[in-house]
């Protein structure tokens, strides 16, 4: 009777090892499905869509250089029903010959630019003709005020405003950053010449 009583305790102590080991697991498996895992959500940094380029003064703060925002015209060709019509009406607006406009648009299938840097007037009477398919398009463009003053120093810049001339070129980096991070918009350094406007009228 002993011996049998020594031959089931091994199996005893195994059967309740068994059973704690069972108990932890499926313990666990129950915290594991309680629990929600909070994933790491990874966001994108946000860069600036745009960077507006930086304006020139001479040594009295007078504007040499400056980014504006202007209007081009274009016709969304799939969209326009009658070309005539359409470019009758830019014609008078636009100060252009609408046989122009419909030869150089039947170039084209999906797309035509009529005429970029329109005025303030042309806008505004362009907006008011309400015409299916065309499109006013802003963008962003160098202005010098001054128009052909010290324009050999300035020097000019290209349609995406990359400086090609002049400081616009040699002081790119400085006017035209890249994207900064965490910013909608990055600006690019104002510089201040030494150079006084009236002199270079004399």
């Amino acid at each position: 009777m002993v011996a049998r009583e020594k031959r089931r305790f091994p199996f005893i102590v195994l059967l309740i090892t068994a059973l704690i080991l069972l108990i932890i697991i499926f313990r666990t498996i129950f915290i594991m499905l309680s629990v929600p895992s909070k994933a790491k959500e990874y966001k994108n940094p946000q860069v600036a869509s745009r960077v507006v380029r930086g304006t020139i003064y001479d040594r009295e703060g007078r504007i040499l250089a400056i980014e504006i925002p202007y209007y081009n015209c274009a016709l969304l060709l799939r969209e326009v029903g009658d070309l005539g019509a359409v470019a009758n009406s830019l014609g008078r607006v636009l100060s252009i010959s609408p046989q122009t406009i419909v030869e150089n648009a039947s170039k084209n299938t999906t797309y035509y630019l009529v005429k970029s840097k329109l005025s303030p007037n042309e806008v505004t009477e362009v907006k008011n003709l309400k015409l299916k398919g065309v499109s006013l398009e802003k963008e962003y463009g160098r202005f010098y005020p001054q128009h052909y003053h010290a324009s050999n120093l300035l020097g000019f810049t290209n349609r995406e405003s990359v400086g090609l001339e002049g400081l616009e070129y040699s002081l790119n980096t400085l006017l035209l950053p890249h994207p900064r991070l965490n910013e909608e918009v990055t600006f690019g350094s104002d510089l201040y010449l030494t150079i006084d406007l009236d002199l270079q009228y004399l």
